[in-house]
């Protein structure tokens, strides 16, 4: 191990435009880059270089919108191949920033949260341009006049903890609806969630799970009907069972108390412990397994087909399908009328491609 330090390690994935990112727990940040020229093509090498600066505290990655990361001055930084690099503003109160698909959210040490990018399905404020389409906000926004934020989680839906541990969350939620949606406006405010507390340390979800660790170490879950079901719905995980019903409450997974973090794929979830072990929760059977042998993880994404991991050597390597899918399972890729080939991939302990990041020139 070479690896040291106080902060979080953090893992941005890989986006449309084949760039991520690792914060390193002792403040450096590694830009990285994939040889993948589209999203549905096999990922071979990968290449990068460290971004000037040792102080660097919170990372944030989207799909479409690159990365935004936080300095220790509270100074917020975009790095994007589309909109290019550089502050953002000049404000130095920013406290965290998490980010959605097209999205990031941020909150200020005042207790305000704030956000930019696309308005994916509500999150933001609706925003279009004189032809009514809609637009990006190319710079942050408040999002709600209340100044009593204290966290905030990107899920499928976002969620936000107020100071009292109430837990509010806004946005469409995906209920089916009848043709296509064109004013996300309406689903633009702000509703309270069964979830309560401010000890979380990490969410992730989508509409029908929603996964966690608590400060002290602590995993729990539950299901997110939203009035309708679905046959992915988690029955139990780790051998757990979770109550179903619209809006379960969460309960407690297993009897560990070393759980350090979860992250959502499109098919799995991921949860690391704190010895440096971490599982692939597979969202159609929610049967688990660990992709690698070892025990010497910091940090995991999975915010793409793929999951990337950084070990304590400096090693990032990236996964594809730990559950050897068939071809067939998603049969149409990103581009219509074409056979993905997100699953004919190598068998699922070996990574697609690893660097180790601290031997990279």
């Amino acid at each position: 191990a070479r690896l040291s330090g106080a902060g979080k390690a953090m893992i941005a994935g890989e986006g449309g435009d084949g760039y991520f990112y690792a914060l390193l727990p002792d403040g450096r940040l590694w830009a990285g880059k994939t040889d993948r020229a589209r999203p549905d093509r096999q990922l071979k090498n990968i290449s990068g270089r460290f971004v000037g600066g040792s102080n660097w505290v919170d990372l944030a990655g989207s799909y479409s919108e690159g990365a935004t990361a936080l300095k220790s001055d509270g100074t917020l930084w975009k790095f994007s191949r589309r909109a290019g690099s550089g502050q953002i503003g000049s404000d130095s109160d920013w406290k965290k920033v998490v980010a959605g698909r097209s999205f990031f959210l941020a909150l200020k040490q005042n207790g305000t949260m704030w956000g930019w990018g696309y308005n994916d399905s509500g999150t933001l404020p609706d925003h279009r341009d004189k032809k009514g389409d809609t637009i990006a906000f190319p710079d942050p926004v408040q999002l709600w006049p209340d100044a009593d934020w204290v966290d905030v989680f990107a899920l499928a839906q976002p969620m936000a903890v107020k100071r009292d541990g109430s837990c509010w969350t806004w946005g469409y939620d995906g209920t089916p609806g009848n043709g296509r949606i064109t004013n996300y406006s309406v689903y633009h405010r702000l509703v309270r969630a069964d979830i309560e507390g401010t000890n979380w340390s990490s969410l992730t979800g989508d509409d029908w799970l929603t996964m966690g660790v608590r400060n002290d170490g602590t995993l729990w879950a539950s299901t997110r009907h939203r009035g309708y079901s679905h046959p992915a719905t988690a029955r139990n995980i780790f051998g757990s069972p979770i109550p179903q019903g619209n809006e379960a409450k969460p309960v407690r997974i297993g009897t560990k108390s070393d759980w350090v973090g979860v992250a959502e794929g499109v098919f799995q979830i991921m949860a690391l412990e704190a010895d440096g072990t971490f599982w692939a929760v597979y969202r159609g059977s929610f049967q688990s397994k660990r992709p690698s042998r070892y025990h010497d993880w910091l940090a995991v994404s999975a915010a793409s087909f793929e999951t990337w991991a950084l070990a304590k050597d400096g090693t990032i390597s990236c996964w594809g399908d730990f559950f050897q899918l068939v071809p067939d399972f998603f049969a149409r890729g990103p581009y219509d009328g074409e056979k993905t080939q997100l699953f004919y991939l190598r068998p699922s302990r070996r990574p697609l491609a690893s660097i180790n990041l601290l031997d990279a020139k």
